[in-house]
């Protein structure tokens, strides 16, 4: 029953993103964007960052980001005067051997809902307690950046 549950509710979500129209003039400007690839100190660890400079007077919540067919988090941030947000995608870890000895993937890799160019992306904010989507392209690729 909870499988169908999960099913049930993974399709809604799809056909409203499917159905849903990107926003044309959202209320916030993007003044440039750009990610970068990045690798952590473990084996498997890695990932994709998407830094998106905006500008707004207006109340916006954002809430994720969909690029390169995955999903990541936001977090937002100022630097220098400017507000930046950040969109965090993790690379699904490879094969984990669980202690029941069954292998298994640690993040599989979700279905987006659009489609989407390498270099576009979805942002899906809140505005006045409505959800909008809104497609970002050109987005610029800057260097890897490798952790120890």
């Amino acid at each position: 029953m909870k499988h169908i549950l999960v099913l049930f509710c993974s399709v809604m979500f799809a056909i409203s993103c499917k159905s849903a129209e990107f926003q044309k003039n959202p209320p916030f400007e993007v003044i440039e964007a750009s990610y970068n690839n990045w690798a952590g100190g473990q084996p498997g660890v890695s990932g994709i960052n998407v830094r998106i400079h905006y500008r707004t007077a207006k109340q916006v919540t954002f809430d994720s980001i969909y690029f390169q067919s995955k999903k990541g988090i936001i977090d937002s941030y100022n630097e220098e005067g400017k507000t930046f947000i950040i969109g965090r995608i993790n690379n699904p870890r490879t094969k984990i051997v669980a202690p029941d000895g069954v292998t298994k993937q640690e993040n599989p890799e979700a279905t987006i809902p659009f489609k989407l160019a390498d270099d576009e992306a979805v942002l899906v904010y809140t505005y006045n307690t409505t959800t909008y989507f809104y497609k970002i392209s050109k987005i610029e690729k800057t260097d890897d950046k490798f952790f120890q």
